[in-house]
């Protein structure tokens, strides 16, 4: 997907998530650009609402204050529970190809200034009305200011850019007595720019929970601060149990793949190992790996003389390693007898990775080694994997799932999964090598991640709204050849059973799906049936007339067969 065209998705999200709320009747109906412009207001509440964490999009959309005599400010916000005063300047863009210019920074840094100044009657009447929070907020100590400039262009600032950022910065707290000048982190004011990278990776994440572990009580445990900060130790049964219970497979975000359940023999083993030596499961087991964003020790009542038991909390933690032996103990947790989960002790580490993706990858290709590691498990950490599942997030209610689990929710109609998506696209492509291999061995798709079979399915060409558009059609065409195949017998039943990535590759070549469609599509599959039975009686006739003695399942899994059929004038829509 472009740039563009994720932006104009972006845009039609926060529309539809803030437009209803947010004022504008200073935008004439007639304004040929009303909807790009309460578009950028949107995006100013969507600013508010990441980085003000407001208790609702209502509030958001409330704090939005551009207009004419705006004075280059777009919304202001300050939550006074969290001690923070948001300042917004946003930019919709819709080709998605600028970033910040000299002209509009300097004119957002004289803005903030003039706020900080308490200038209000620069300002219009609605950012005056919060005059009295603002001032709360700039003339106190314990608020955090943060300017965030809010736009839908690439994430690459000039080096001018981020020089002058830095040198407004610097200046601007040494003037309020930061504590230091060296630490970002202990800066009383922030200058943030956020793009469209940005927004589209907070709204994923919205979507699937971050979650933060409270109280985590760890026994035995020590800290290692570098190259990388961590804390390991031991957990107990009772804690794994409880996070299952709170969290389930949220907490398996980062992981290469989601619950196996009791189909594999690490999973069994650590099963049997609960019910009958729940005492020595620390010598038997792995442990568990989480990345976490960040962490912070809890003081204790009494002072320890050694570390023996250490309460922390971690803000978004993900398991990465051990997601099986977290399941299986909360899975069966309620079935155990009294004491069994206070005797569990697993050991844990806890790695904290901030914003280092790359080292956040290689610890969890790293870690995943105890159960069986396949391809296409490794697959969920693909960048193109990655790109699609953003992609496909910013269409409402949307999720593409690219773990490996048990069980799915792709029985929800817009739930996406890895392999669905494989299936539909290689149908799309109509591609005889590619239809047989994903007949006879799927999983060599999978083999080679970087190029060859895999490359040539999910690539850069490859969008998430066409995936959507794909898989509802895939979905619809053999969800419909599945149940035909129940009123049929002999050779038509097998063609159908085993000819069914075929037909159905056909079927979906006959409508007019391209990948370059910018929406979501609705197809007319009012004769999908008959279409069905019609091209199998066509791949019958043949086969009787031309391969009368050979085995339908493997006539299927042969690239030249395939080719041969699909080539001849009796199949029709091919």
């Amino acid at each position: 997907m472009s740039q563009s065209t994720l932006a104009k998705r972006l845009a039609r999200r926060v529309f539809e998530t803030y437009s209803s709320n947010i004022y504008s009747e200073d935008i004439a109906p007639q304004d040929k650009e009303r909807d790009i412009k309460i578009t950028s207001r949107c995006i100013a509440a969507l600013a508010v609402e990441v980085f003000g964490e407001p208790s609702s999009s209502l509030e958001a959309a409330h704090s939005v204050c551009d207009g004419a005599t705006d004075n280059g400010i777009d919304a202001v916000y300050v939550n006074h529970q969290l001690q923070k005063l948001v300042v917004v300047q946003s930019k919709y863009d819709q080709n998605a190809s600028g970033s910040i210019t000299v002209a509009d920074f300097v004119r957002f840094k004289e803005s903030c200034t003039e706020l900080m100044d308490e200038k209000y009657h620069l300002f219009n009447e609605h950012l005056q009305k919060s005059a009295n929070d603002i001032s709360e907020a700039i003339t106190n100590f314990d608020y955090k200011i943060l300017f965030v400039y809010a736009y839908t262009g690439k994430k690459e600032l000039s080096d001018d850019i981020n020089r002058r950022i830095h040198d407004w910065e610097k200046d601007i707290n040494e003037s309020m007595a930061a504590e230091s000048l060296e630490d970002r982190e202990t800066f009383i004011v922030n200058v943030i720019p956020f793009c469209l990278e940005d927004m589209v990776q907070y709204l994923r994440k919205q979507s699937i929970h971050n979650v933060t572990l409270d109280n985590v009580e760890l026994l035995q445990y020590g800290i290692v601060s570098e190259p990388y900060e961590a804390i390991f130790g031991i957990i107990s049964g009772i804690q794994l149990a409880e996070w299952w219970d709170n969290y389930s497979d949220k907490l398996l975000e980062k992981n290469i793949r989601g619950v196996l359940g009791n189909k594999t023999d690490v999973n069994t083993s650590i099963k049997e190992t609960i019910n009958t030596a729940p005492d020595k499961f620390w010598y038997f087991n792995n442990g568990i790996t989480i990345l976490v964003e960040d962490f912070k020790k809890k003081e204790r009542s009494r002072v320890a003389t050694i570390r023996d038991v250490g309460q922390f909390s971690f803000a978004n933690a993900s398991i990465i390693n051990g997601a099986q032996t977290l399941s299986t103990i909360g899975i069966n947790a309620s079935t155990l007898p009294e004491g069994y989960l206070e005797s569990i002790k697993v050991p844990v580490r806890f790695i904290k990775i901030s914003n280092d993706q790359a080292f956040a990858g290689s610890v969890t290709r790293a870690n995943n080694h105890q159960n069986r590691v396949t391809g296409r498990d490794f697959a969920s950490q693909d960048e193109e994997q990655i790109r699609i599942q953003n992609e496909v997030f910013v269409e409402r209610n949307y999720k593409y799932n690219i773990h490996r689990q048990e069980y799915s929710d792709t029985s929800v109609s817009t739930v996406i999964d890895l392999d669905e998506a494989l299936s539909a696209i290689v149908c799309f492509l109509k591609d005889e090598r590619l239809l047989a291999t994903l007949k006879s061995n799927r999983g060599r798709f999978y083999e080679n991640l970087s190029s060859g079979i895999y490359r040539q399915v999910f690539n850069p060409s490859v969008s998430g709204v066409f995936v959507i558009n794909a898989v509802n059609l895939y979905r619809n065409i053999h969800g419909e050849l599945q149940n035909t195949l129940p009123s049929t017998t002999g050779k038509i039943n097998s063609i159908l059973t085993h000819g069914n990535y075929v037909i159905t590759s056909i079927i979906m070549h006959s409508k007019e799906l391209k990948k370059d469609t910018k929406d979501v599509m609705n197809f007319d599959l009012s004769n999908v049936k008959d279409e069905i039975m019609k091209i199998a009686t066509c791949m019958h006739d043949y086969i009787a007339a031309h391969h009368k003695d050979c085995y339908i399942a493997r006539f299927f899994q042969n690239k030249d067969k395939i080719g041969e059929i699909t080539s001849q004038t009796e199949i029709p829509y091919y």
